[in-house]
């Protein structure tokens, strides 16, 4: 759970022993509180929980653009923001929905006709990290490379795979995106190579800004 900060911290550093242990018991005092609170609050929140989720889950098995657009609207509702500080699975499905408005704008096959519900999602997505850390840590180019069978056999669009590695934990991305554009390129999927570059030259680091255009004007001329 998500505590926000909301405490004047300011109000806990007086200097003499007495302040310091009447601001300990204040500490105490909220914390308990807190806990309190989310304890007495728990069955809302789940009902809460369980009530987005199930609506969201009929848009998606509905398989029509107004389903979907609809979905996507729940997903900004301030009911929704509050939610998804308690529950992963509906934190993870923002990124299918900024995945959805890619796909979607270039009038292919999305995300969503590639699941039922919302935990489908987070189960791609923490697949698809899986995967990056396999590359992020060097593993064997085999044991990296079967992310493409993955993606492929999930039918991820190379927008899905960018928003969740942007979106995700892992580190070094710029070197992930590297790698993927080879395997990419392996498979003469050149534009998909480039778009992983594009994204990674204008959104990562700068100090791998060199390199990535490298790599990226490499493929250009192949085409």
């Amino acid at each position: 759970m998500r505590i926000p900060a909301v405490l004047g911290i300011e109000s806990f550093c007086e200097k003499d022993k007495a302040a310091d242990a009447q601001a300990e018991a204040r500490m105490t005092a909220y914390v308990d509180s807190i806990f309190e609170t989310s304890a007495e609050n728990k069955p809302v929140v789940q009902t809460g929980i369980c009530a987005i989720k199930g609506k969201i889950n009929e848009k998606l098995q509905e398989k029509s653009a107004n389903a979907y657009e609809a979905a996507v609207t729940m997903t900004g509702l301030e009911e929704y923001e509050k939610l998804t500080g308690y529950d992963y699975e509906l934190s993870c499905f923002q990124t299918a929905v900024k995945i959805y408005r890619m796909e979607s704008d270039n009038h292919g096959n999305t995300i969503f006709d590639n699941i039922e519900y919302i935990d489908d999602f987070q189960v791609i997505f923490q697949q698809m990290v899986y995967y990056f850390r396999r590359i992020q840590l060097r593993l064997a180019k085999p044991l990296q490379k079967e992310c493409m069978t993955y993606i492929k056999t999930k039918r991820l669009s190379v927008y899905a795979v960018i928003q969740i590695l942007l979106d995700c934990g892992v580190g070094n991305k710029e070197d992930i995106v590297m790698v993927l554009a080879d395997f990419y390129a392996e498979y003469n999927m050149h534009k998909e190579a480039l778009f992983l570059l594009a994204v990674m030259i204008e959104q990562g680091d700068a100090s791998y800004r060199e390199v990535l255009t490298k790599k990226r004007d490499e493929y250009l001329e192949r085409i």
